[in-house]
């Protein structure tokens, strides 16, 4: 499925309220969850080169999100350190 998201201004004119992210790690999986629309849901490990499956992508509640980190570089069997960053 695709979707896109439309924003009818600019992103700092646009009444984005701050979100409560939920970041359940397995292995090398990240499951997501939101309490309110995040924009722009970006995450990293630092310290790892490597990359997610998917990123910069729009989180809806109700919509949990799966995604997997993959790196050519030896990694823990469970991510540290996720971060997850939004346009809020």
């Amino acid at each position: 499925m695709h979707r896109n998201e439309w924003f009818f201004g600019s992103f700092k004119d646009s009444p984005i309220a701050k979100v409560n992210i939920t970041v359940a790690i397995s292995g090398h999986n990240v499951t997501l969850t939101t309490d309110r629309p995040a924009f722009f849901v970006w995450l990293d490990v630092p310290g790892i080169r490597g990359e997610f499956d998917d990123n910069s992508f729009t989180l809806l509640p109700g919509e949990p999100r799966t995604v997997a980190f993959s790196s050519r570089e030896n990694i823990p069997a469970t991510l540290p350190g996720v971060t997850v960053s939004t346009l809020r």
